[in-house]
């Protein structure tokens, strides 16, 4: 079974997260990426997010991992809207 915190329907034309994992780390390991790269070995959602306390965004495989704060100013300037 995979486990993610929030899985979203999107049109394929969206650039959107499909798929968001939200962790308390500063520190993003393997074991907090467990259910989204399970996801991305699927191939099933394109668009995967990890939201976390990291400084910086990066981008972990197809993965994308992003500070919290960034996440909310994107999500409340309508970002994620396709």
């Amino acid at each position: 079974m995979i486990n993610v915190d929030l899985v979203v329907r999107v049109p394929a034309s969206c650039t959107c997260p499909g798929a968001i994992e939200v962790k308390a780390t500063r520190s993003v390991s393997a074991r907090d990426l467990k259910g989204l790269t399970a996801l991305a070995e699927e191939g099933v959602i394109k668009h995967l997010m990890l939201v976390c306390q990291e400084p910086t965004p990066r981008k972990i495989g197809s993965i994308v991992v992003l500070p919290w704060h960034q996440f909310l100013e994107r999500l409340w300037s309508d970002a994620f809207v396709g």
